[in-house]
């Protein structure tokens, strides 16, 4: 590439390298994004912990991992597209009201929380939430680590 008064002078060599430059760098991004789509996949399925993805616009659950729905009780279809107050998951309602709130402010780490099953038992855990930017929306990630059994 040479530079005249300032600007750039691509010949038809220079510019097919540039384009070819560029390309390579996109397909890089591409595959690191796909790496950590991936990753972040067997994570949310592996997890022990209860994760959720909601829509921050909505309110809706978007997904939830095995572990939510093994200590929850719920099916997948029985929560996707309903909000968690809807499914009465966090009593009382202005506790989770709070945790809003705080949201506001930025992620949300290790709060304890009490939440409830399907079958309505109470459990107890600490739960993280942090807005993340998924499939061009802005979507409220939700870790709850439970901690019932260590309480009894």
């Amino acid at each position: 590439m040479r530079l005249i008064s300032g600007r750039s002078h691509l010949n038809e060599e220079d510019a097919a390298s540039e384009a070819n430059d560029r390309d390579a760098c996109r397909d890089d991004a591409k595959k690191s994004a796909c790496h950590c789509d991936a990753a972040f996949l067997k994570l949310f399925n592996s997890s022990s912990d209860l994760i959720t993805i909601s829509s921050m616009k909505r309110g809706t659950l978007l997904d939830v991992n095995d572990s939510f729905l093994r200590v929850t009780g719920y099916h997948r279809d029985s929560v996707v597209g309903h909000t968690e107050l809807e499914l009465g998951l966090w009593p009382p309602a202005r506790d989770w009201a709070k945790m809003a709130e705080a949201l506001q402010r930025g992620p949300v780490l290790n709060v304890e929380v009490t939440f409830l099953t399907r079958a309505g038992e109470r459990r107890t855990g600490l739960m993280s939430a942090q807005p993340i930017h998924l499939r061009d929306e802005q979507c409220l990630l939700t870790v709850v680590k439970d901690t019932t059994e260590g309480r009894q």
